[in-house]
């Protein structure tokens, strides 16, 4: 609850309710979704119930840019109780725009954006995040599927705490000083070289490409290992599963507003933490999940596991893994 400020009011609100009181809020809808909120979703769902929730566009109001749910819990545990759920994200307007739907979802005049669902349709869910739109059928392919962790799974890289001082576009540097087709950190080492190709995320782009950047990891990174803080001489970097740098892998962009597009990187790249990458020693494997990632099924269930703008690690381990699509791809 300390993630951000309106956890701690959703929490704090439950816990001054009296025993079967309502509460009512209008937060961000971050909190239904992503990984970071999940002792929050369970102390919902667990130990309160949900009555009903709407959920707002991204301009659902004016001046504000951000997408809000709004809703009323009560301070009870209900499991089997159904709310009341009401999706007004694909409508473009304002309040009064806003205010006409939701009355005609509530006269029952117009029941395509209302849905009915207790706690129990979510536990299929990974994480338990309230994707109140998926019916039965769909919720059933979480349990009749393994995650993609189970073949390929995806990890955060390096986070160097200074981009400027330890980033170059691969154009800045002499490409005498770049090492390239490097299998690990042994070879860079013994390498001599400085700078290395670096995956930092980038643009939307399938498939391959934003090999722009390298990065300075001369002696097995010993300069971004020892940045520190100046005034608290703390470590501020973060190098994270180094056994995978220079490996070949799948990537995509931590930060999108559109679709999440994955693509191929060949050996020799360090990965960053918003160049979050998904390894297996087979190249047929990391093929054959660019395939299933990129389509419009699994980009359907990634709105599902995260419809924010941030697709973690995380997210991409829990995605449904279809093995008999996955078995017959064809990556010739």
């Amino acid at each position: 609850y300390h993630v951000d400020l309106f956890s701690a009011f959703i929490r704090a609100s439950a816990l001054l309710s009296k025993e079967n009181g309502f509460f009512n809020l209008m937060t961000p809808q971050v909190w239904m979704f992503t990984v970071s909120y999940n002792h929050l979703r369970n102390f919902v769902l667990k130990q309160n119930h949900i009555r009903s929730l709407v959920e707002l566009p991204l301009s659902g109001f004016e001046g504000a840019t951000v997408q809000i749910g709004a809703f009323s819990f009560r301070n009870y545990p209900l499991p089997k109780y159904v709310g009341h759920y009401f999706q007004l994200t694909n409508f473009k307007g304002g309040e009064q725009l806003m205010n006409h739907m939701l009355l005609k979802a509530i006269n029952g005049e117009d029941q395509s954006y209302r849905y009915l669902r207790s706690a129990f349709d979510f536990d299929v869910i990974p994480n338990n995040a309230i994707g109140y739109w998926l019916n039965k059928n769909s919720r059933n392919v979480f349990e009749r599927t393994i995650p993609f962790k189970d073949r390929v799974q995806a990890r955060q890289g390096l986070a160097t705490a200074h981009n400027a001082q330890f980033l170059r576009y691969w154009y800045e540097v002499s490409i005498i000083n770049i090492g390239n087709n490097i299998k690990n950190n042994e070879v860079a080492s013994e390498s001599g070289k400085k700078w290395f190709p670096y995956n930092k995320g980038g643009e939307y782009r399938k498939w391959y490409g934003n090999h722009y950047w390298v990065v300075n990891w001369e002696n097995n990174g010993e300069e971004i290992k020892d940045f520190r803080d100046t005034v608290t001489g703390k470590v501020r970097s973060r190098p994270q599963n180094l056994d995978f740098y220079f490996r070949e892998s799948i990537s995509w962009s931590d930060v999108t507003s559109g679709d999440t597009s994955f693509r191929y990187f060949p050996p020799g790249f360090i990965f960053d933490v918003t160049g979050m990458s998904a390894h297996h020693e087979s190249r047929e494997e990391l093929l054959k999940t660019i395939l299933l990632a990129n389509s419009k099924l699994v980009g359907w269930f990634i709105k599902v596991l995260n419809p924010t703008l941030h697709f973690q690690a995380g997210n991409f381990n829990d995605l449904p893994l279809l093995e008999q699509a996955f078995d017959k791809a064809n990556v010739d």
